[in-house]
């Protein structure tokens, strides 16, 4: 078997674009997961949500929860987790003031993970999923592996997306580049919709 020396032609691309886990647990001051970051980056997600309405491109929002018991992962690793009842499992700002934005819940770190979500992009003619939000090392990385190996073109928002620390955000976009997507900013991204 040979080596391909050309990227296929791909005619038409269709994005979805996925803000991961922009919750209250992550971005408001008084939750116990509060990610000073979150501040930075609130700017970034607000403009893109701006434009990507305005050229009608899908969003979808995800939000992570997790049941109190010893048998989910993410509750013996954390000691805690996002319940799915609470204001804190709730979308944040800006998010809470746009409509057309479509809602999935998930229990894993990866959005492709959600039971059916890689059919249903698929079957609607998607060809890249844009990743940003919370966490760049976490849910962002997570969600770039498995979309890749899904066989989407994947795009991360560096300057719409963050970790608790800032090495493991710059770190986590290293991966990502060398790996599975391209890394953009905001600015980029919505000139390459144009």
């Amino acid at each position: 078997m040979g080596l391909i020396s050309k990227k296929p032609k791909i005619e038409k691309r269709r994005e979805a674009v996925f803000i991961i886990d922009w919750q209250n647990f992550f971005a408001d001051p008084d939750s116990p997961g509060y990610l000073p970051s979150t501040r930075t980056i609130l700017p970034g997600i607000a403009n893109l949500l701006e434009e990507l309405s305005r050229q009608n491109v899908q969003i979808i929002a995800t939000r992570h929860y997790n049941p109190v018991s010893a048998e989910d992962p993410f509750f013996r690793f954390y000691g805690r987790v996002i319940e799915k009842e609470s204001k804190l499992f709730e979308l944040a700002y800006p998010l809470t003031i746009h409509r057309n934005i479509s809602v999935l819940d998930k229990t894993t770190y990866s959005v492709f993970k959600i039971p059916g979500l890689v059919q249903q992009l698929k079957n609607s003619g998607v060809t890249r999923a844009v990743l940003c939000g919370l966490q760049t090392d976490k849910c962002v990385l997570a969600s770039a592996y498995d979309g890749f190996d899904s066989g989407f073109d994947l795009v991360v928002i560096e300057d719409a997306c963050c970790a608790r620390k800032k090495n493991f955000h710059l770190r986590s976009l290293d991966i990502m580049k060398r790996s599975s997507a391209k890394i953009m900013t905001v600015d980029r991204f919505i000139r390459s919709l144009k």
